[in-house]
């Protein structure tokens, strides 16, 4: 009997540390790629956790301020990325890629001028793959998701980007697209289909641009903002609301984060430029 609970024990452990398929990797990776510097997170199987433009920090590094892909079950909770307070994703498969040849064994602290993390991952009855690129001034993000056994969500995200505070502007691109201030009111801001997407800080001098470059299968789809004082100014790609996933569906979709630098009083017409 003993012998049993220890070989539980061990096959929880190595469940938790992603079944060992990151069994080579350190605890995180930062890697400096152009203008961009980025930190992959082991405790949240494997998505990004920081976001540094030109020495700036514009993506928080603070854990519970989560990133990637989570989906929120009805009568559970949220499963995914570093919310593990109610089951773990299942993490299957991990490969790192720095200026096109594979990383096996990577260093904690590395230099490139590409970059691409490939992960595959269960949760529940829904096949997962993430695949993250960076070429040095943006970041680009894919998520596919293949249907297993049939699933009902009350939503998902495809993506997760907690920004500073610093960010101090918002506006929506798309034709008569809101804009506005953030002003720590704890609302959302921007709740809507929206294609493009900016944010400026003034103390910062620069911004991000997100795109949403191409969706199939995941509707219905809505950018959150949430304006959460003394946190951050955190983006939600909220996707498959409210839908039952059948056998062999497969929604994916891309989006592409890219920060820039701009006068206050030209930041838009730099983000619309992009």
């Amino acid at each position: 009997m003993k012998g049993l609970i220890g070989l539980a024990a061990v096959l929880v452990a190595l469940s938790v540390a992603g079944g060992g398929v990151d069994s080579a990797f350190p605890r995180s990776v930062v890697i400096e790629c152009g203008d961009l510097s980025v930190r992959f997170e082991s405790r949240s199987f494997w998505t990004l956790y920081r976001v540094d433009f030109r020495g700036r920090r514009l993506g928080l590094d603070r854990f519970g301020s989560h990133y990637g892909n989570v989906f929120h079950f009805p009568g559970t909770g949220f499963i995914g990325s570093g919310h593990t307070e109610n089951e773990n994703e299942e993490l299957l498969e991990l490969s790192l890629f720095l200026d096109g040849k594979a990383v096996t064994h990577p260093e904690p602290e590395m230099k490139a001028s590409q970059v691409k993390l490939v992960r595959k991952s269960r949760i529940r009855g829904l096949i997962v793959d993430s695949v993250i690129e960076i070429d040095g001034r943006r970041i680009t993000e894919h998520t596919a998701v293949e249907v297993q056994k049939e699933t009902k969500l009350s939503y998902a995200y495809f993506s997760m980007y907690p920004w500073s505070t610093e960010f101090t502007d918002y506006a929506v691109l798309d034709p008569g697209g809101v804009q506005g201030e953030f002003t720590d009111s704890r609302n959302f801001m921007v709740r809507s289909a929206a294609k493009r997407v900016a944010l400026y800080s003034r103390p910062l001098g620069c911004g991000v641009l997100t795109e949403i470059c191409s969706e199939e299968n995941v509707s219905p789809r809505q950018e959150d903002y949430w304006d959460y004082p003394d946190r951050y100014r955190k983006h939600y790609s909220r996707v498959l609301i409210g839908r039952t996933l059948k056998p062999g569906e497969r929604a994916e979709m891309t989006l592409r984060v890219t920060p820039f630098e701009a006068a206050a009083d030209k930041w838009k017409v730099v983000a619309a430029a992009i």
